[in-house]
């Protein structure tokens, strides 16, 4: 159940059907309900704070926008919701914005693949690193 405005409580099917026909602000409502936990799933995902906001931003506009296709008899809301975040976040990790910010420090990535470890590290002995 998702408290609404006005004090009474709607069932989710009920709330989708008041944002498609009569009041989107209602729409407010299932942010409330589902964003700590879209959020938490992004950031395990993508693992920066910035990031995890803006991508939650555009995953709860693309479920309003798809909205009417939202199907109760197929998913949940809540596993259509968490679909859409993942689809969104592999497209983000598949970005270029990811891949320049992944690999800014590409220089320093080659130097280290470039060091033999196993003609560093004796048997029985280890790098200290520090």
């Amino acid at each position: 159940m998702i408290r609404v405005q006005g004090g009474f409580e709607m069932e989710l099917e009920k709330v989708i059907q008041v944002v498609l026909t009569t009041n989107k602000q209602a729409y407010e409502q299932i942010i409330k309900r589902y964003y700590s936990s879209i959020y938490y799933y992004v950031y395990q995902q993508v693992g920066d704070v910035e990031v995890s906001k803006e991508l939650c931003q555009d995953i709860f506009f693309e479920a309003y926008r798809s909205l009417k296709r939202y199907n109760s008899k197929k998913a949940s809301f809540q596993t259509w919701l968490y679909k859409i975040a993942n689809y969104r976040c592999i497209d983000y990790l598949r970005s270029k914005a990811y891949q320049q910010r992944t690999f800014d420090g590409e220089d320093e990535f080659l130097w280290i693949a470039s060091i033999d470890f196993k003609a560093v590290s004796k048997k029985g002995q280890h790098l200290n690193i520090c």
